[in-house]
This record gives C-alpha cells, structure tokens and sequence, in this order.
C-alpha cells in the first residue's frame, strides 16, 4: 500500500525500535509498503519506515541489482570521511551539503531473519547511511556541513 511520506520534522526525529519479530508476514508487509511508496515518489533511491510514519529501523534502498533491504542496519567500520550534495523526500526542496563516509561495512538482517554482513562506497554508501540516519531519528539538517 502506498503511504504519504511524513514532512513534520519532530516525528522525524521520534525514537525508532529494533525490529524483532523476524521472520514474519509483518516484515513482509512493511517492506512492500516501502517498495509501493517509493516507486511512487519519483527520483528516491531509498526510503526509511519512519519516512511512513512506521518507528522500526527497517529501511528500502534500490540498487543495481534490485531492492536492498536494511533491517536493524548498523555501521560496523568506516572511513574515508567526504562531503556530499543530499536532498530527501521527507524535506522536499532541500538539498544540502552533509558530512558522509565514502566507504561502510555494515550488519542488518535479511526479511528471513539472517544477519548478513555487507560493503558500500561511493553513493551507494551515502544512500545506505542516509537511510541508516532515518532510522536513527537523524536528518540530513542534523548532518549539515560546516566549513572549518
């Protein structure tokens, strides 16, 4: 089912919980409620559940290769730190320079429950830690660049 996308920055920023219940139909359902809504919010590359009002940390990024699915998605190493351009489809409109790291390993489990242990660089990484940031309760304002 298609869901509006939340724009009101404090639910945003609500806390979000661990998604325990794998696996299960509810999963299912909620990651082909992400799937629906974006591929009908035009140029979103990944959508997070509380961008739908929904406070897990699951989260939907299309690649290459087809949908990726982050369930309880944790960054395990980083480096390489780098500045990039964003925009959001909870702050349309916005575009911002955020602080991001080019390369991640990071853990999340897979929709049958299996924890899998994955890498990402260059704007795959910034997508994953974008959507990573909207289950964390943090927006692209909260990692604003600042010149030093």
């Amino acid at each position: 089912m298609i869901k509006p996308i939340v724009t009101n920055i404090k639910e945003l920023k609500l806390p979000n919980f661990a998604w325990e219940f794998l696996p299960s139909e509810n999963i299912i359902e909620l990651l082909d409620d992400l799937d629906f809504t974006l591929s009908n919010n035009g140029k979103g590359v990944g959508l997070a559940a509380p961008q739908i009002g929904i406070h897990f940390k699951v989260a939907i990024v299309r690649s290459l290769v087809g949908n990726i699915y982050l369930i309880n998605p944790k960054i395990i190493e980083k480096n390489n730190k780098k500045v990039c351009v964003e925009g959001c489809l909870s702050l349309p409109g916005i575009q911002l320079a955020v602080d991001r790291w080019n390369y991640i390993k990071f853990e999340n489990y897979t929709k049958e429950g299996k924890l899998e242990i994955k890498e990402a660089d260059g704007v795959f990484a910034e997508i994953i830690q974008h959507e990573l940031d909207h289950c964390n309760g943090i927006l692209i304002t909260d990692r604003k660049h600042s010149r030093r």
